[in-house]
């Protein structure tokens, strides 16, 4: 119940970093079978609920789902620790005071399809668990959920201009977290992935 009086920014923010959480669990180097089973509940649970909860915000039933997949993805990332998507957050926190759940959700379909380049079979179970035909079809969900709760549009109150985290990039890649993803990240590669994603 103490989550009833959660803003709708901010339930819109840590539902996303929960979201995170667990896709970086799944396209981690780190993931066993039983994380990515943890995060691909979290995601069943979380995706469509979230959207539910922002247009009624005093619904408990919605609340409470969204907990359940917090704790979900929790033991998930407890284990993995994040990836990519977590790396690109930190300096847009730390220099722009991006909130985290924005900060390390705004990537995610660009890295999503990034990381489905190299799949070894583990995102695309995902995708199926989620009810989502392909890898493709999947980044479009995760890309309408990111229209819906307009993911851009929060963010435009912090960063106007991919150009003005471009000098970030090198940043980005020493964290230990950027080693996590699935698929190595270049310094180029990570440049396209925030552009796609801002522009």
């Amino acid at each position: 119940g103490l989550t009833l009086t959660l803003p709708r920014e901010q339930t819109i923010t840590t539902g996303l970093d929960a979201i995170s959480h667990a896709f970086e669990s799944i396209w981690n180097r780190n993931a066993t079978p039983i994380t990515i089973m943890y995060a691909t509940e979290a995601l069943r649970i979380a995706m469509p609920t979230l959207p539910m909860l922002v247009d009624d915000l005093d619904n408990l039933q919605h609340r409470t789902k969204m907990l359940q997949a917090s704790l979900f993805a929790g033991l998930a990332i407890s284990n993995t620790k994040t990836a990519l998507a977590h790396s690109i957050s930190y300096p847009l926190t730390l220099k722009y005071g991006v909130p985290h759940g924005l900060a390390c959700s705004f990537a995610l379909p660009a890295i999503l399809r990034f990381n489905a380049e190299e799949d070894d079979g583990r995102i695309l179970k995902a995708a199926l668990y989620l009810g989502c035909e392909t890898v493709d079809n999947l980044v479009e969900y995760l890309g309408k959920l990111s229209t819906y709760l307009d993911v851009r549009g929060l963010l435009g109150q912090y960063v106007i201009h991919s150009s003005q985290i471009g000098n970030d990039v090198s940043e980005v890649l020493a964290s230990v977290r950027a080693s996590n993803n699935l698929r190595a990240a270049s310094k180029d590669d990570v440049l396209s992935i925030i552009e796609s994603s801002l522009n």
